[in-house]
Formats: C-alpha cells, structure tokens, sequence
C-alpha cells in the first residue's frame, strides 16, 4: 500500500527546501520570513527519518536482507552527475565575469568539491545519505533480534546523547567550508590535514545519522509499523499538532539535537497518520516521485530567476517583501517541478540524473 501521506510530506519538504534557498542575497529581515524559514526546516530532519525508515521497512520484509549495491548506486551516481554539472556551471560562470581566483579556490579542495558536497552545498545531503546507507547496512542483525525494539531503545538513547556532545563541544558538520571536529583537530595539531578532514566528515555524518537509523530500526518493526498505519482519528490530530508546535516553537525549549530528531521523525509519523484519510491522487505521486530531482535541480532555477530579476529590477529586487518572496519560491518550485517531471520521462537521463 502507498501512503499518500508521504508523498504529501515530501512535497512540503521539498518546498521547505526551496523556500531556504530563495531567499540568497537578502539582506534586510522581512516580517514573518525568519518563522517561515524555520518550519521549512524540517526537511532534511524528515527525509532522513523518511529514508532510513522505508530502508528498514525492506529489512524486515526481506528477513535480513538489504540491497546495499542497488542503494549505493542510486545515490553515487547522481551525486557524481550533479557535483559535475553544478561544477561545470560554477567554472563557466566565474570564467565569464572573469573572476579566476574563484576558479582557482574551487581547485584548492578537491576532497570537498568531489566527497563532501562542495560544487553546491545542498549536494551535501547526498554522501550524508550515503554514510547513513553504509551504517544501515551494519546494522541489519539487529533486525533479526527477537526484541528489536529494545536493542533500538537502547542504541537511540545512547547515539542521541553521542550526538549531543558532538554538538556542544562545537565539533558537528560544519555545511560552510565541509568541515567538522575543529575543536579536535586544532587541539591535535592537524587542521588543514586532507584524511583528517575527511574521516571527521565522516565520522559526524555517522553520529548524526545514527539516531535516525536506531528510531528506524524500531518504527519499521513489524510490531510497531501495522499500528502506525491504522486510521485513528484522534492519534492523527495528536501526531499533527505535535508536529506543527514542535517544528516551529520546539528551539526554545529542546536541545538541538533532539529538536532536530524528533521534528524528523513528527512528520514521518504525521505523514503516515494521514495517509488512510488521503485518496490516492496521480498528482501527489508524481510530486512523490521527483521531489529528489526538484532537490537536485531547483539550484539553477533559483540563479536563473535570480539573474531575470537583476535584469528587470534594476533599482531594487523583487523579493524585497515576505509575499513576494513566496511568491518566487513558488515558481522555482513549480518550475522545478516541470522541468524535473520531463526529464523523468527520459530513462537513460534520469538514471544519470536521479538514480530513476
């Protein structure tokens, strides 16, 4: 059974995402925007609970087993093609304006441009992924467990506070300049050191990851999951509203760690909730099907609306009000969309671009 709930939430997050990135080059704040960023911020939050929970949901299905190569595949291959054409973008644009000194920087870090996400930095989300798919794979004898639930109680409890401390020692991801562990590497002495650089991404992606995979772990359990899927009025309501008031007002009162997790995983629960009261709609399974490719791809037409704004606002930008500002980000995604919707029907391109 599809849950058309998801596809909903994807959607939602998939503009969330948008909606993030429309805003570059705004300076003055503008009214109610800075609350709108933050509820659009439950989006990479909920697409790793989203993956890693329908990874485990074919764990269990399969007895144990999980198609690491197949997975693998569908996230290297188009995080290789789009670090390439994003590159390409970049080296034609600063080759342009005839500023080479950007071209030279971008060849100072190749570990970051071809590991770490540095030819665009959402494109980070995907090695994320990928370290979140290996740890995935490591962790699949848990699934035949008699008591799977308590061994993911116990590794969640554990992992949320590894995370934590990650966290406020000041040693997480850093998405600006791909690094992480800088406190310990400034005490070691190797800052600037590639493989260090490299394994400390790494080693963070795997701490933040670990909490999604351990709640995972127990929400795919064939006896949670049944439940969660039943229709339930008032649980619905609950999930819902739960969602709604920790995702916008939960920073002021959670560490954000756990602010990050559990807005994750209250829209992965809100999403399934709905599911039995949403009919299935061709509409919402297409934007289900290419919300990772509007990922991918609303990059460019967020600096190709940017540059037709320069163009016909010379004396002030468009975006310089919270509606209209929305309204932009509403056409990137919508054109996003198109565009993404098309390139899907081209099979041999969209295994390149998408991993479809």
């Amino acid at each position: 059974m599809r849950l058309t709930g998801i596809d909903l939430f994807r959607g939602i997050a998939i503009f969330g995402v948008v909606i993030l990135h429309s805003d570059e080059g705004i300076t003055v704040n503008l009214p109610f925007w800075g609350e709108m960023r933050i509820f659009a911020s439950f989006a990479v939050p909920f697409f790793l609970a989203l993956s890693f929970y329908l990874s485990f949901r074919k764990i269990y299905a399969s007895q144990g087993d999980y198609p690491l190569k197949a997975r693998l595949t569908r996230l290297v291959i188009p995080y290789l093609f789009w670090t390439g054409l994003y590159l390409l973008y970049k080296l034609i644009k600063y080759a342009l304006k005839g500023d080479f000194g950007q071209i030279v920087k971008l060849g100072q870090d190749p570990i970051g441009l071809m590991v770490l996400g540095g030819a665009a930095f959402h494109l980070y989300f995907l090695p994320l992924l990928l370290t979140g798919t290996l740890a995935t794979k490591l962790l699949t004898p848990l699934t035949r467990y008699s008591r799977p639930v308590w061994v993911g109680l116990l590794g969640l409890g554990v992992s949320l506070g590894v995370y934590h401390l990650l966290e406020v020692s000041g040693n997480n991801f850093v998405t600006q300049g791909g690094v992480a562990f800088q406190g310990v590497s400034a005490s070691l002495g190797v800052e600037g050191n590639p493989g260090w650089r490299l394994l400390g991404v790494l080693v963070a992606w795997l701490l933040r990851c670990l909490p999604y995979l351990f709640m995972a772990l127990i929400l795919a359990s064939p006896r949670i999951y049944p439940q969660l899927e039943q229709k339930n009025g008032l649980y619905c309501v609950l999930v819902l509203v739960a969602f709604g008031g920790v995702n916008q007002w939960g920073g002021n009162f959670l560490p954000l760690v756990l602010y990050e997790w559990s807005r994750g995983y209250l829209a992965l629960l809100s999403a399934i909730a709905l599911s039995p009261y949403l009919p299935s709609q061709d509409w919402l399974k297409n934007l289900g099907l290419c919300s990772f490719g509007i990922y991918l791809l609303h990059l460019f037409i967020v600096e190709a609306l940017q540059m037709l704004e320069n163009r016909i606002y010379t004396d002030g930008i468009f975006r310089h009000s919270s509606p209209n500002l929305l309204i932009f980000a509403a056409i990137v995604f919508g054109l996003s969309w198109v565009v993404t919707d098309w390139l899907m029907g081209r099979k041999t391109l969209a295994k390149w671009m998408f991993g479809a």
